[in-house]
């Protein structure tokens, strides 16, 4: 089977560390035979340091599905940018307002002039062998010419948090997304963690009933919704809890995915695991 895991909520605690369970959780799934991917919303530079704890080899799915990259970083799959005219558009809205937003991209992280990075800066430290590219202090006549991946911005106020979102998805150019609390991720268009999936498995020659997927947020939705066996941890939104085909009983600061694995890896029973089960 192919496990397929988000990150932050779902594998992470909320101070982002990754339990020793988790992480032996992940290396009994590995030396059974399962393959084991990460998709995530983090661009590649944050998303590096737990792929290489979990021992993790081959793809990624980075920035919501923007960008699929070998954990090696060496090979990229796939890359997709957001088109240039919404992105302008979307920078001048956050400048006139005074949002903190910052711009993924191969090249690095961008932020405005009125904004530091200082989230990235402080993961630079944390992570000195995956070094992060910071292009702090851009003008906007810049920011809008850098090819990216995401462009996400953090609104505290929760209505004028769904303003903006119920107003952008509107974009025919651009799909958005709340990736945390808080951030509401641009992508490029049609891009989201299930598509993303649905196209690395065409690639890599599997099919989505291999897959059990695990997520928390609503960008997790899409991914799942079109895997076959789908689980949002206990701490999951309405959304994400609507999308999985069930839910753990405890969550991701209770190691609810390593848990609910390892009750299936305990199994004896010839037919008790999930995906022996025929729907």
């Amino acid at each position: 089977m192919i496990f397929v895991f988000d990150l932050d909520g779902t594998l992470l605690h909320d101070d982002k560390t990754l339990s020793t369970q988790t992480r032996d959780t992940i290396e009994t799934l590995k030396t059974r035979g399962h393959t084991v991917w990460i998709a995530t919303g983090r661009a590649y530079e944050t998303a590096y340091p737990y792929a290489e704890k979990l021992g993790l080899s081959g793809p990624i799915i980075l920035n919501n599905g923007a960008l699929i990259k070998s954990v090696d970083g060496q090979t990229i799959y796939r890359q997709r940018f957001i088109p240039k005219d919404a992105q302008k558009r979307m920078i001048e809205h956050n400048d006139r307002h005074q949002l903190p937003y910052a711009l993924v991209s191969e090249a690095g992280i961008y932020g405005p002039k009125h904004h530091p990075l200082s989230f990235y800066r402080k993961l630079r430290s944390l992570h000195p062998k995956t070094p992060i590219q910071l292009h702090e202090f851009q003008d906007a006549k810049t920011l809008a010419h850098v090819d990216t991946y995401k462009l996400f911005t953090i609104i505290e106020d929760d209505v004028f948090f769904n303003e903006v979102l119920t107003t952008m998805k509107d974009s025919s150019e651009a799909y958005f997304t709340q990736s945390m609390k808080s951030y509401l991720d641009m992508l490029p268009y049609q891009t989201n963690k299930g598509e993303a999936l649905e196209w690395l498995l065409e690639h890599e020659g599997y099919d989505l009933s291999e897959v059990i997927a695990f997520g928390d947020n609503d960008n997790d939705v899409q991914m799942l919704n079109v895997s076959r066996f789908s689980y949002a941890v206990n701490n999951a939104t309405i959304l994400a809890k609507k999308a999985a085909t069930d839910i753990t009983p405890l969550s991701n600061n209770e190691d609810g995915v390593a848990v609910l694995i390892q009750t299936w890896l305990e199994m004896s029973k010839e037919g008790d695991l999930p995906w022996q089960k025929k729907l």
